[in-house]
C-alpha cells in the first residue's frame, strides 16, 4: 500500500484530516513554526504551515516518514497557499527523552490525541506563542494550573465554519467525556465511517 493510500484511508477519505482547522488557526494566530508531538502520520499541518516538526515513537510513524520523497509529494499535492514547506520527523519519546530542539523556538504547539504534551513540550514554545489542545484526557483542563499559560479562547466548528470565541473561555472548559465525543464525531455515512468535527479546541497563550 503506497503512502498516499495509507494517508487517505486514515485521514482524508473519512474527513479526519482537519486541514481547514489548521488553515483557520494560521489565519487567526499567524503561526509559522509548529511543533506536533504525538502526531502519528497526521501531516495535514504541513499543508498549511511553512515549518512543522513531527514527533512520534510509533513504528507506523517511523515507517511512514522513512520515505521522505513520498511524504513531500503528499504535502506538495495538498498544500494551500504560497511559501516553501519544511518538515522534519523526530522518532522520540517526548516524555522520557528530551527533544533535540531549542527551547522557546516555536510559534505553535499542537496537542491533540496524545498524553502530557503540554506538560513536557511547552518549554519549546516562544514567549507569546500559542498552544492548541482538544483536551484529550483532560490535557487542557490540567494545563490551567500553569502560571505561564493563559486560556485565551476556544475554537469550535459551526455550520461548516470554524470560529474563535474568547468570551469567558474557562466556562467552556470541563472534563472531556471520550465516549460522548466519539458519538458526536464518528458518523456512519453510506455504510462507511465519517468524521464530523464537533471538538472544542482550547487556545492557550504562553508568557515568559
Amino acid at each position: 500500500m503506497n503512502h498516499n493510500t495509507i494517508y487517505n484511508n486514515q485521514y482524508t477519505d473519512i474527513g479526519f484530516d482537519r486541514t481547514s482547522l489548521f488553515e483557520f488557526i494560521k489565519e487567526v494566530f499567524h503561526s509559522e513554526k509548529v511543533l506536533y508531538p504525538g502526531s502519528s502520520i497526521h501531516i495535514s499541518p504541513s499543508f498549511i504551515f511553512e515549518h512543522v516538526i513531527y514527533v512520534d515513537k510509533s513504528k507506523a510513524a517511523e515507517d511512514f516518514f522513512m520515505d521522505n520523497q513520498a511524504v513531500k509529494k503528499i504535502i506538495e499535492n495538498n498544500r494551500r497557499g504560497n511559501g516553501s514547506r519544511y518538515y522534519e520527523f523526530l522518532s522520540f519519546d517526548y516524555i522520557n527523552e528530551g527533544l533535540p530542539l531549542r527551547d522557546y523556538s516555536f510559534d505553535l504547539l499542537i496537542s491533540l490525541y496524545a498524553d502530557n504534551i503540554i506538560d513536557y513540550c511547552r518549554r519549546y514554545v516562544r514567549d507569546k506563542g500559542m498552544i492548541i489542545s482538544n483536551n484529550f484526557h483532560d490535557e487542557a483542563l490540567k494545563a490551567v494550573k500553569y502560571d505561564e499559560l493563559t486560556l485565551v479562547g476556544y475554537i469550535h466548528k459551526t455550520k461548516n465554519r470554524y470560529a474563535f470565541y474568547n468570551d469567558e473561555p474557562t466556562r467552556e472548559l470541563k472534563h472531556r467525556d471520550e465516549e460522548k465525543i466519539q458519538k458526536l464525531c464518528m458518523k456512519n455515512k453510506n455504510g462507511s465511517i465519517w468524521y464530523e468535527d464537533k471538538e472544542t479546541y482550547y487556545v492557550f497563550q504562553l508568557s515568559r
